[in-house]
């Protein structure tokens, strides 16, 4: 699951005042690939049939439609990473197919697929990487993904990443880690 079920009750209540404006889309096994929130909304309301477009896709390219088909919808940066560690995922799986002969920087092709530029994804991908309970607080708001990534920056953590992006491994303490909630001046941090 790349994208969170939240916020149910409020689209099915705008479901009830106005209806369903979209079918869901379904692939060949009946995969929903865009209108999960619905699906889950009219289930709510008690629909016992709901209006679908079936589509015929590879198998290869699911995970790619289902980022399509969210390109427009508000994300936490929970969700960003893991669309791009689903595209990742199947990027490598599918490395031998041509691209047309040109060769491509995988992250910088994903990183637009998502909607990110590449240095910020690289900044998510490093503070995910050391301190992945910031990211929570990037996603509530407390914390802002800069703030978090100069956190990484200035801190050291398992990785230091260098000015051409490449990451290189640098000693962490347990220490380092309990400080993290003293730099951002917050009690309530919960440290994993």
């Amino acid at each position: 699951e790349i994208y969170d079920l939240d916020d149910i009750d409020e689209l099915a209540a705008s479901i009830e005042q106005v209806g369903l404006l979209n079918p869901l889309v379904i692939d060949r096994d009946n995969q929903v690939i865009s209108g999960n929130r619905r699906l889950e909304a009219v289930k709510v309301l008690g629909w016992d049939v709901v209006e679908v477009n079936r589509i015929d896709v590879d198998d290869n390219d699911v995970v790619k439609l289902i980022v399509h088909h969210n390109h427009t919808r508000i994300k936490k940066y929970r969700e960003l990473l893991r669309e791009y560690h689903s595209l990742n995922d199947s990027h490598e799986r599918h490395q031998g197919k041509r691209n047309g002969g040109k060769k491509q920087d995988r992250r910088e092709v994903i990183a637009k697929t998502i909607g990110l530029n590449r240095t910020a994804l690289t900044r998510l991908l490093s503070v995910e990487k050391e301190f992945p309970e910031l990211v929570e607080r990037i996603d509530e708001g407390a914390i802002t993904l800069g703030q978090a990534y100069n956190y990484v920056r200035r801190n050291g953590g398992k990785t230091n990443q260098s000015k051409h992006g490449e990451t290189t491994p640098i000693p962490v303490s347990n220490e380092l880690k309990k400080s993290v909630a003293d730099y951002f001046d917050s009690d309530d941090l919960i440290l994993l």
